[in-house]
Parts: structure tokens; sequence; C-alpha cells
């Protein structure tokens, strides 16, 4: 069974954690570049490393997850993280399995990466089916460090010294082209639009994992896909069918052209277990995902809001 549980996290609403997260922050926010390894699990995903209370960890950077930090119950016994506050059920163990741990919020004591020390940083815990023990950074945690994942150098700069505009002009003359991202103002994802056979839908930049075009999606633009007799698991225990495109998808964002040579096609929606939206502004025609950022040399400037993607040569 095909699970892709960590995709859609950030649709799913979390505990409202009352407190600034200027808090949460290192007031001295100096640039920080930090490797970055990528992973095979449901996908390629970008992990660092870093360490929880001491006990070390491999973090996956995750921009489709709405939280700050994600780990998992084992980790936090291990990192004796107490004040834990029970918040309802989430998570699951398989596919269409749903923990009996549920989610609990905590705070961090200490969260060092790279020699830096960070205070009193939240945390949710619930389990995902992933075989390696590790956790998340989401996109609270993006965003605050103003991080730029940089796909080809392999690394991720935080609190980026450069202006916007000077990191924009270097990009350029790297013989990049820039690519503005909108912010969703419902859940906060970062979006370009996409255009498949002249049909343009919003698809999330996603820093994780493989490509996913909603079925929806899929079948009013044309794309050719087949059963693969593969299946999903949603992070609420929902389970359905997972298809795969038969020949690559030219897709265009803002008329430049690019081809992705693999795609999951799913009902995104059915997964996430909720009603398909009836406004057309909300619909989301699914995901670009870790693959496709790789094979472009991708560089995702989160402080800024631009998808950066190398040209052809």
């Amino acid at each position: 069974m095909k699970n892709r549980f960590i995709y859609i996290l950030i649709l799913i609403s979390f505990v409202t954690i009352h407190k600034s997260f200027a808090q949460y922050e290192n007031k001295t926010a100096s640039e920080v570049t930090i490797p970055i390894q990528f992973i095979k699990d449901f996908g390629n995903r970008p992990d660092i490393k870093a360490l929880i209370n001491g006990v070390p960890v491999a973090l996956q950077l995750h921009s489709n997850a709405s939280f700050y930090m994600q780990i998992s119950h084992k980790l936090a016994d291990t990192a004796k993280i107490a004040d834990r506050h029970h918040v309802g059920s989430y998570g699951i163990v398989k596919g269409g399995e749903v923990s009996s741990l549920g989610r609990d919020s905590a705070f961090i004591n200490e969260f060092t990466i790279d020699g830096h020390v960070f205070n009193q940083v939240p945390a949710s815990i619930f389990e995902t089916p992933s075989p390696y023990d590790q956790g998340m950074l989401g996109l609270r945690w993006l965003t605050a460090k103003r991080a730029i994942i940089d796909y080809q150098k392999k690394v991720v700069v935080l609190n980026p010294a450069k202006a916007g505009t000077a990191i924009h002009d270097q990009l350029l003359q790297e013989n990049y082209i820039a690519f503005p991202m909108k912010r969703d103002s419902a859940d906060g994802r970062y979006l370009v639009s996409v255009k498949v056979n002249n049909i343009v839908e919003p698809m999330v930049v996603n820093t994780v994992a493989d490509n996913v075009f909603d079925t929806d999606f899929a079948k009013r633009s044309s794309i050719e896909y087949k059963d693969n007799g593969e299946t999903y698991g949603g992070p609420t225990g929902t389970q359905g069918k997972v298809y795969v495109n038969t020949k690559p998808v030219a897709i265009k964002i803002a008329d430049v052209p690019f081809e992705l040579p693999n795609a999951d096609i799913e009902d995104t929606y059915a997964y996430q277990g909720k009603s398909r939206p009836t406004e057309v502004s909300a619909i989301r025609g699914g995901m670009l995902g870790c693959d496709f950022l790789l094979a472009h040399g991708a560089v995702v400037d989160f402080g800024n809001g631009i998808l950066y993607l190398k040209k052809k040569e």
C-alpha cells in the first residue's frame, strides 16, 4: 500500500498555541547554512540533522505541513519532553490504521541546529508511517527563518544576510528563472499556476516527495493515466486508488515549458477526508514535489516568496 501521509498535513488544523512565534526565535538571528541530505521515503525528501534536548534527530523540511515542528511519541519520550497536552485523535501507523496515541502538543526546551540553540520551540507530537525515526520542520519554521532551500547546492540557508534583491540578481546571473509564488490566504501554502493542455490550476510547491495531480485536474487537462494497483492511506484513515501517468506530462509555469516524467494521480480531497471545494478559486490541481525541484535545480525562497528554476542548457 502506497502511503503519502506526510503530504497534506497542512490542510489539517493543528491546535493553536497561544504564544508569539517571536518567543521561539533565537535573538541572534545570524545567517546559517546547513547541508541537506535527500532520503527516499515515498519519494525524495530533504533532511537536516539537529538535536532535540541533546538527542540526535533527522528532520524533513516540509513546506506542505502547517506546523512548526512534528516528532513522534517515541522521540518525545527519548528526549524527555514533558508537559504535553493531548489535543485529539490524529496520525496513522500505516495506511487505513489510525494511531491509538493521537496527537499532543508541547514545547521543546532546547532545539539545536548547527550549534545554534533555540528554546521553547513548539512541537506537534503524532505518528507517521515513515520507516525512518525522524520528524519534520514545517511551513511555520520555514517562514519564520526566511529559509532558502537550494536543491542544486543541497543546502538550506536560514536568516539570509543578503537582501531579497541581491539574492534575486545573483540567481538570475546563475541562469535561473524567477517565478513568484502566491501565498494561499486560507492555509499559508505557496502556490504557482500550472498549465496543462491549456487548463490552468494552482499547484502547491511541495518540498518533499513526488509530483501529484488531483484526479479532477488530470481529467480536465486530458492527462493520460492508468491504475497501477496501489492505494493511498490518508492522515485520518481514508484510503483510495493511486494512478500514474502513462507518458510525460508537459506543463507550463508562466508560459515556460517543463516536463513531468512521473506523477501520481489521486483524489487529493478524498485523501484528506474532505469535501471538494465548491468555489472554483479554492480548488488546487495538486503538488509539484521534491522530484521536480531536484530535476530543475530549484531554489525555493520562502522569505521572499519566489521559486527559482534553472533554465534549460
